[in-house]
């Protein structure tokens, strides 16, 4: 149904959005934060996931950083193979007991996918 509709299975959707749209922008940014973790989480459970799942994953050339992108990856796009052998090369040169303390101290964000696949 449509918003102005009767209530249905779908009314809370509708008020957490108009719940978005009312709060002060400071509000905002710390839900925006909160749920960006959560997203990362679920990243990279997907990740573990399609590697550990039988058969033979599929990645296309550049993805083992983070997408941020609101298109399906292709193999068209240009991929910056130099920020990628530095990355990998700085986790090569880290001891495995280290490697979790360094993630969660520096870049978390842009490197743990990269490690997850470079562990794999």
């Amino acid at each position: 149904m449509l918003a102005n509709g009767p209530r249905s299975e779908h009314a809370p959707w509708f008020d957490f959005a108009a719940d978005l749209l009312e709060r002060p922008p400071d509000d905002f940014r710390a839900f925006q934060r909160r749920l960006a973790f959560y997203g990362a989480v679920n990243g990279l459970t997907q990740l573990l996931v399609k590697l550990a799942a039988p058969g033979v994953a599929d990645f296309y050339q550049g993805t083992e950083l983070w997408d941020l992108s609101l298109v399906d990856p292709d193999n068209r796009r240009v991929v910056d193979y130099e920020t990628r052998k530095r990355m990998l090369e700085e986790l090569s040169r880290e001891e495995a007991g280290d490697r979790p303390r360094l993630l969660a101290a520096r870049d978390l964000f842009a490197r743990f996918p990269l490690a997850l696949l470079a562990g794999a």
